[in-house]
């Protein structure tokens, strides 16, 4: 008559399904591999469009307009622009002849709508094109 030790009975069926499961686990991989590949590939392609949507979606292209320059003295102080409907533009490039408070501009530019500034004022802004209307004050030298 065999006598069967439990204990070894029971390491030898937990072992065997350790590593049924492993077995299957990586099978399921190596299937899966091709499909994840395209997955990702697809996922990939997604994101980029969406990056070239919201691009051309952020940017704005103004033609000729007429603004006010105002030093405001928020943030260390900067030049911001107002609009005749009200409109606040925050220019990223305003040459430093044309930092007068209280000048007359007309300008064209991009609107960049999304971008996040230190100054939190106004609609960031780069001027393309800009002619001076009217002089304003010039307030220091360093502004």
């Amino acid at each position: 008559m065999i006598k069967l030790n439990y204990k070894t009975v029971l390491t030898s069926l937990v072992s065997l399904t350790i590593i049924a499961c492993t077995q299957a686990e990586s099978s399921r991989v190596s299937i899966n591999d091709g499909a994840v590949k395209n997955e990702v590939l697809a996922t990939k392609k997604e994101i980029s469009m969406n990056v070239e949507q919201q691009k051309s979606t952020k940017e704005e292209v103004l033609q000729w307009r007429q603004a006010t320059v105002t030093f405001l003295n928020l943030e260390g102080g900067f030049y911001g622009l107002i609009g005749q409907s009200g409109v606040k533009l925050l220019p990223m490039n305003l040459e430093k002849k044309y930092r007068q408070h209280g000048a007359v501009i007309k300008f064209k530019g991009v609107m960049k709508k999304g971008m996040m500034t230190i100054q939190q004022w106004g609609t960031p802004f780069h001027i393309t094109e800009i002619e001076l209307v009217s002089k304003g004050k010039n307030l220091t030298s360093s502004h």
